[in-house]
C-alpha cells in the first residue's frame, strides 16, 4: 500500500545550513550580517516549505549476489554495491520526498533580483530541509519495520555509487510521484529541485544503525560536505 504524508513539520538547523554553505565550526569566521541573514531566511523559509512524502513497501521475489527483483512489475536492481546492500532483505521500501515548488521559485526570484547571497543561503536551507524530511520518512518506515521484527539498511538513491541515474524513471513510476508534485526531466533530474528518491531494505538481522553516517559509504573523496570534517 502506498502511503502519502503531507505537512510534515521541519525545524531548520542553522549549523547544518552553515555546513552546506561551506562554513566549518571553529575554522571559518561568520560575519554578523551573514548570521543575521541566515536567521531571517530560516524564519521566512517555513512559508515556502511544503514538505510531502510518499512511500511504498513491497516484497522481494529474487535476491542473490547479482540481482534484486521485487514483486512489483519485476522492478530489479543489478548495481553491485546496491545488490550487496540489500542482500538478505525481505522487503524494499521505495520513497520520495519534496519541499515543493514555492522554495524553488523563491530561490530563482532572489537570483533574478541579483540577491545572490540570499539565494545561496535559501538553497542551503532547502538542502537541510530535504535531508530532514527524508530522515523523518525513514524513521516512520523504521518504526513500521520494527513492529514486524525488521531493521532497516541505509537508504540508497539512483545516481549514487554504481546505481545508474536512469533507474530513477522506474522508481518514480512505481511510486506515482506526480501525486506529491514531483516530475522528472529528460536527464532524470527531479523537479522541484529539493526532492529526493531512495530505496531502503528490510532485514531481520539485528544491527546497530543508530550511529549510521551516510558519508561512510560514499565514494566521493575529500568531500567538502562530509559530516564531522
Amino acid at each position: 500500500m502506498t502511503q502519502i504524508i503531507r505537512d510534515i513539520p521541519l525545524s531548520i538547523n542553522k549549523d547544518e545550513v552553515l555546513r552546506y554553505l561551506g562554513y566549518r565550526k571553529n575554522k571559518t569566521q561568520i560575519t554578523n550580517h551573514i548570521s543575521a541573514t541566515i536567521d531571517e531566511l530560516i524564519n521566512e523559509s517555513y512559508t515556502w516549505l511544503k514538505p510531502q512524502g510518499i512511500f511504498k513497501t513491497i516484497p522481494l521475489t529474487t535476491k542473490d549476489n547479482k540481482r534484486i527483483i521485487t514483486s512489483h512489475k519485476n522492478f530489479y536492481i543489478t548495481a553491485p554495491d546496491v545488490v550487496n546492500l540489500f542482500l538478505g532483505s525481505d522487503y524494499l521500501t521505495f520513497l520520495a520526498v519534496t519541499l515543493g515548488e514555492s522554495l524553488d521559485e523563491k530561490i530563482t526570484c532572489f537570483f533574478d533580483q541579483g540577491e545572490y547571497t540570499r539565494a545561496t543561503i535559501l538553497d542551503a536551507i532547502g538542502s537541510d530541509g530535504i535531508e530532514q524530511l527524508a530522515n523523518k520518512i525513514n524513521h516512520i518506515v523504521a518504526q513500521e519495520a520494527a513492529q514486524k521484527g525488521y531493521q532497516l539498511t541505509q537508504r540508497f538513491s539512483p545516481g549514487y555509487g554504481q546505481w545508474d541515474i536512469t533507474a530513477q524513471k522506474d522508481l518514480l513510476d512505481l511510486l506515482d510521484i506526480q501525486r506529491i508534485g514531483i516530475s522528472m526531466t529528460e536527464h532524470y533530474m527531479l523537479n522541484p529541485q529539493k526532492s529526493i528518491t531512495a530505496v531502503i531494505g528490510w532485514k531481520r538481522i539485528v544491527n546497530d544503525n543508530h550511529n549510521y553516517n551516510p558519508c561512510d559509504k560514499c565514494l566521493q573523496q575529500n568531500c567538502e560536505y562530509e559530516k564531522g570534517s
